[in-house]
């Protein structure tokens, strides 16, 4: 998959709680790694974050994965962290306790501190 390409793809999931069949959902956001979202990464971003708030909300899990879970992973579970209401300090920090090593860099850093939860 080239960068800039969206891929959604919809399976079957494992069995919830109540029984029923849960759906995983797959977003390709394309950012270089060790990097920060370019303009092609944050239109995909804007268009799938209500849908990962709704899904977080509601199902309280979301998945988020890099080639080695650190600097992407970091980034991006941070972003969530500020979007949903967080500092970006704090979300920084929540983060690095849950994964030592994650947000590997200052531009990393420097981009969650300039996000809002807009």
């Amino acid at each position: 998959m080239s960068a800039g390409s969206t891929r959604i793809t919809r399976t079957s999931g494992p069995r919830l709680a109540d029984g029923s069949r849960g759906q995983a959902v797959f977003y390709w956001i394309p950012i270089v790694d060790g990097g920060i979202p370019d303009d092609a990464a944050e239109t995909v971003w804007h268009r799938i974050s209500p849908e990962l708030r709704r899904r977080f909300v509601g199902e309280g899990r979301i998945v988020i994965h890099c080639k080695v879970a650190l600097g992407l992973t970091g980034t991006l579970a941070a972003r969530l962290l500020v979007k949903f209401g967080g500092l970006p300090d704090e979300a920084i920090r929540q983060v690095r306790a849950a994964r030592p090593g994650a947000i590997e860099n200052k531009l990393q850093e420097n981009y969650i501190k300039g996000c809002s939860k807009h």
